[in-house]
């Protein structure tokens, strides 16, 4: 996780709806700019909406391996993105307003499960840690979809939010689905985590 939380730190930013080439081995010199335009649009901002698409595409099994899909998917857009091998983790740095966050998706491709985190560009210092702790555990207690978590060892905070793609299956509109509400919650959480820093 240290490689994870290093690349997300420091990785050069990009705009939701501007990207730059995606790398499959981690080089981070490869960052040349190209133009993107996506259609992902993070509505409002305390939105957590999942997809609710029952087309049968979306209940079909899913045989190809789910970094494999998102890989198809980020190349798509134009999105440069590191993968973690062996590790099936793939990260990626965007840029909501004026928030600029790294985005971890972690695939079990065993368990068929997939995992979005949006971590927070700063780190909570240790005095603050027990007030961090108090206000997760609050937001946790009622939240519906999703958790917040925090890294004891550093400080890191961050947003995550999962599906069983076994069950619902995967396309592009439920990993954009999945993206959106991860954005929209990172940026609630970076308000209300941003007076403890």
């Amino acid at each position: 996780t240290s490689a994870v939380k290093e690349d997300v730190a420091h990785s050069k930013s990009h705009e939701v709806f501007r990207s730059t080439r995606h790398s499959d081995d981690g080089d981070k010199n490869d960052r040349g700019e190209i133009d993107s335009v996506s259609d992902m649009n993070t509505g409002h901002k305390h939105s957590q909406t999942m997809p609710s698409d029952s087309s049968a595409d979306q209940h079909k099994p899913h045989h190809t391996p789910i970094v494999d899909f998102l890989k198809t998917y980020f190349n798509e857009k134009q999105w440069h993105y590191t993968h973690y091998q062996p590790k099936t983790n793939l990260s990626l740095r965007m840029r909501h307003k004026d928030l600029n966050c790294g985005y971890l998706f972690r695939a079990q491709e065993e368990s068929k499960l997939l995992a979005v985190y949006g971590v927070l560009p700063f780190l909570i210092p240790e005095s603050h840690q027990s007030a961090a702790m108090l206000l997760i555990t609050q937001l946790n207690y009622d939240m519906l979809i999703g958790n917040i978590e925090m890294d004891v060892n550093d400080g890191e905070i961050r947003y995550k939010n999962a599906i069983d793609v076994e069950v619902v299956g995967i396309n592009d509109v439920t990993i954009e689905h999945l993206l959106q509400s991860v954005i929209a919650m990172t940026t609630v959480a970076h308000e209300l985590f941003f007076n403890l820093v």
